[in-house]
């Protein structure tokens, strides 16, 4: 590529645009800069840009070439009122058609399932080092057609969701999606084929004051959230419902036309995300599990296995419910199997199975969540009683 910066004009004009975007500067201070820079302040500059207007336009010229937000907005009612939450978000299909097309990933690119062994003298080891090498990719891949006309391909897709500070103060809910049929090294990573920043899940406050509820009212907050929570997530990934089932031939970067077919692979969230994404219950349920069904009293027994939930077994659950011939009996069978009377909505989509795509976090529930919230503290509390603490904070 002769002018990798393009569309804007020079290097220089590049590399200053993004100094300003990054770093927040304002209006002001962008035209006071680049009326410096294009004067007396700087010798031999290359800049073109004169100003800020010049500089806006080189950016909308810019956002040509990515994935645009767009703005929606859902209702759900809570208490007899009807409360609408606007967010923003981009189109998955979109953001992948731009990378099944960009022919700089298309020999990286992981098309299909493989299954890789170690062999050790006549031991043999089966190796997991990829999305496409475990048997959830295998057994899709089995069930798609083949042709001699054109491959069938999976599109596995990697959904991280999580609330956090972005500032002291402000407080945000992204959604990132990555492309698992990329190597870890590339979608992973913040360059060309990493992940995008999907949209922003509403934050979605209790309008009434939560330490004066009822537990009834509180399971009402609960459900409410979650079917906000669905809602937003339907119309994200709507243009891959039709897709996931049918599939649709795309001409690929590498000049092969192949029958893709998206689906949400893995989905990375702490204990509280989960619940909402699989419209559980959550810890206070008799099966808090969102994965399996495991009761509250038998958490601790990590090695017995139980009941896996899948998308077919908690339809027929919630079907059950609303054929209930009263609201005690609905919530004795919802309550049974923690659950909220919420249709999923990947329930649509093939090879998409929610409760199987819920991933056990590393950095929630380790690396932040048991050891920098439980070990961590208690750890510095015991260093701190023996007068040693010193010892380690100043390492």
């Amino acid at each position: 590529m002769l002018h990798p910066w393009a569309p804007f004009c020079t290097l220089s004009d590049f590399e200053y645009t993004e100094t300003a975007v990054t770093g927040l500067l304002s209006k002001k201070v962008v035209s006071k800069q680049l009326k410096g820079i294009n004067s007396t302040w700087a010798v031999g500059s290359h800049l073109t840009i004169k100003n800020y207007k010049d500089m806006a336009a080189a950016l909308t010229k810019a956002r040509m070439y990515i994935v645009q937000f767009k703005r929606e907005t859902v209702s759900a009612s809570y208490r007899g009122k009807i409360y609408e939450f606007e967010f923003e978000y981009r189109d998955p299909w979109e953001w992948i058609l731009a990378l099944i097309r960009d022919e700089s990933l298309a020999p990286m690119s992981m098309w299909n399932s493989v299954k890789k062994f170690h062999g050790s003298k006549g031991h043999e080891e089966r190796i997991f080092d990829e999305p496409n090498t475990a048997d959830t990719w295998w057994n899709v891949d089995s069930e798609l057609p083949e042709t001699d006309a054109f491959p069938h391909c999976y599109l596995p897709l990697h959904l991280w969701l999580d609330k956090g500070l972005v500032t002291r103060r402000v407080k945000k809910y992204p959604m990132i999606l990555r492309a698992a049929w990329l190597p870890c090294q590339i979608r992973n990573a913040s360059g060309n084929g990493g992940g995008i920043l999907l949209g922003y899940m509403p934050m979605i406050k209790d309008p009434f004051d939560p330490t004066d509820r009822s537990t009834a009212e509180t399971l009402e907050f609960a459900q409410f959230k979650r079917e906000v929570y669905q809602k937003v997530l339907k119309r994200v990934f709507r243009s891959l419902k039709r897709r996931s089932k049918h599939g649709e031939a795309q001409h690929c970067a590498d000049s092969v036309i192949r029958i893709l077919f998206p689906g949400i692979l893995i989905e990375s969230q702490d204990a509280e995300e989960a619940s909402y994404f699989c419209a559980c219950r959550a810890a206070s349920a008799q099966h808090p599990c969102p994965k399996c069904l495991v009761p509250h009293a038998e958490l601790h027994k990590t090695r017995k296995s139980f009941p896996g939930r899948t998308s077919e077994s908690t339809r027929v659950i919630i079907r059950r419910s609303a054929r209930a011939t009263s609201k005690a009996a609905k919530e004795r069978i919802l309550q049974c199997y923690g659950l909220h009377e919420i249709k999923h909505f990947l329930w649509g989509f093939r090879f998409s199975d929610p409760y199987k795509a819920v991933s056990y976090d590393t950095l929630h529930s380790d690396d932040i969540g048991k050891w920098g919230k439980h070990l961590w503290p208690l750890l510095l509390a015991v260093l701190e009683k023996h007068h040693v603490k010193g010892h380690l904070t100043e390492r």
